[in-house]
């Protein structure tokens, strides 16, 4: 059970994720987490280094779709002008949520990797559903409150990475 708290690896931003153990692997879709994993939490646009990322990792054969807690008109207006799928309002770590996302991308736990920067919700949900995880360091310490309780706890986990 503890292995579900444990990514298969953890990285300080996107920017350091190796495409090329992705492709080796031969995962060519991604389910990634907007707040604090591709942008600072509530961000309402990407920034132009978000952009040429996602830009770059589409250029290399990768297709994405943002999986996020998040409500819908922040979600659309963030990914309008990223050509990325995207799923809003889902109940992260429920597996219902990330079969969704895989559905979107017609893909499998086989061939998709979850990227994102909480253990108990994104790390967790991609584990269940048994797909390659990739934890990141937050990018800011700007979070809800339940989020800030629940990385006291993360830091013990990772402690033990």
């Amino acid at each position: 059970m503890a292995y579900l708290f444990y990514p298969n690896v953890y990285i300080k931003s996107i920017y350091d994720i190796d495409t090329k153990l992705l492709m080796n692997k031969e995962i060519n879709n991604i389910i990634i987490d907007i707040d604090n994993t591709l942008s600072k939490w509530g961000s309402k646009e990407p920034e132009p280094s978000e952009c040429n990322w996602i830009k770059k990792i589409r250029g290399e054969g990768f297709n994405i779709c943002i999986l996020s807690n998040s409500s819908n008109s922040r979600i659309k207006k963030y990914c309008s002008n990223l050509d990325v799928l995207y799923i809003k309002n889902v109940r992260k770590p429920f597996k219902k949520s990330f079969i969704r996302a895989m559905n979107l991308l017609k893909s499998n736990k086989i061939n998709t990797c979850v990227i994102g920067d909480q253990i108990f919700t994104d790390i967790l949900g991609g584990n269940k559903c048994g797909m390659f995880t990739i934890l990141v360091q937050p990018l800011d310490k700007n979070e809800f409150l339940f989020t800030r309780l629940m990385r006291s706890i993360e830091r013990r986990i990772i402690g033990k990475y």
